[in-house]
């Protein structure tokens, strides 16, 4: 899935639309998933472990990945990206945060995946990859993702389900179908999926989003982002965006920003680019209540900021494509 279309995908999952605790004294409990013993690591301020440093049949602890790709540490992005792709140290698997990951530590998740399908076709990002650029590139027909899906002999993720059945619809008929199906029950695989078949489908999917900051319409944007965490930062982005218009409401706008930025960054997933909007915000406006971070948080973005933070997703990547409007806006259409 090459970057063009991972940036369109994540247009279409906007429009379809846990925090970790503080390492305070530094230590944080282990645990070999091998053999299920748990062990305690001091680990002292500032110290940066590298992926050859440490065991890395120990990196499957959630919490301590996620604390390392918060200071944008690319090891630790490799290792959240195996996590999520093979369902490893309780998260759940997920492609597509595999995908992000493997972005953010500045690998190319298609050459990943490639490698991958070319080794085993079994392989889930292997086959993601496969089937999804290639029935976008109209290299594989409809007739033989078909007949690939049904000959698998490995058990079927809920994606692959789903595209199967989707494949088996009319087209005209496949827009309302995927709609009927994507509920909050649906793994993030499965929007994916869902949206890039719309996408493909009708070019001009792409709906202006975002028009609004009402509760109801920022909890159902808030749940899709649970599922998928690299969205919080594009969402902060573009909320940010409505609020520097100036536009009615925008205090509304601001809110919805910082809540989606610090969800973003208790995801690892939180850019450069917001960091330092939000640190502008601060020094031009001062730090109130509004601004969810602590006095360490801003201290870590002021660090992450000046040393660079290497491979990130950039939301001006994503925001700064051509948005044109589509008739009704998903968000909307998933079910209580």
């Amino acid at each position: 899935m090459n970057h063009e279309m991972k940036n369109r995908i994540i247009i279409l999952l906007l429009t379809s639309i846990s925090a970790l605790h503080s390492f305070a004294d530094r230590n944080m409990t282990f645990k070999n998933m091998d053999t299920g013993e748990s062990f305690e690591v001091s680990v002292p301020d500032g110290l940066k472990m590298s992926l050859q440093e440490y065991n890395s049949n120990w990196l499957d602890s959630i919490p301590y990945l996620l604390e390392h790709a918060r200071w944008k540490e690319a090891w630790a992005y490799e290792a959240l990206a195996e996590c999520y792709r093979y369902g490893k140290g309780g998260a759940a698997r997920s492609m597509f945060n595999a995908i992000m990951c493997y972005e953010e530590a500045g690998k190319s998740a298609k050459e990943i995946a490639e490698a991958a399908y070319e080794a085993d076709p079994t392989d889930e990002l292997g086959l993601l990859d496969h089937l999804m650029e290639g029935l976008d590139k109209k290299r594989i027909s409809e007739k033989d993702a078909i007949q690939l899906i049904d000959g698998l002999t490995v058990p079927k993720s809920g994606w692959i389900v789903f595209l199967r059945e989707i494949l088996a619809q009319k087209h005209e008929s496949r827009k309302e179908f995927i709609y009927s199906r994507l509920t909050p029950a649906s793994g993030s695989d499965e929007f994916l999926v869902g949206f890039a078949c719309i996408a493909m489908d009708d070019c001009n999917f792409l709906d202006k989003t975002f028009d609004m900051a009402t509760d109801d319409y920022m909890t159902k944007i808030r749940f899709i982002c649970e599922k998928l965490p690299p969205i919080y930062d594009v969402v902060a982005e573009k909320m940010w965006r409505r609020f520097d218009e100036k536009t009615e409401d925008r205090e509304k706008y601001l809110s919805a920003a910082l809540q989606c930025m610090y969800q973003a960054d208790q995801a690892g997933f939180l850019s450069k680019q917001n960091m330092a909007m939000l640190l502008k915000y601060c020094e031009d406006n001062g730090i109130d209540e509004l601004i969810p971070f602590s006095a360490e948080d801003l201290a870590r973005f002021e660090d992450v900021c000046e040393k660079g933070c290497g491979n990130h997703i950039d939301s001006a990547d994503v925001v700064g494509e051509e948005v044109v409007e589509a008739d009704g806006c998903p968000v909307e259409l998933i079910e209580e």
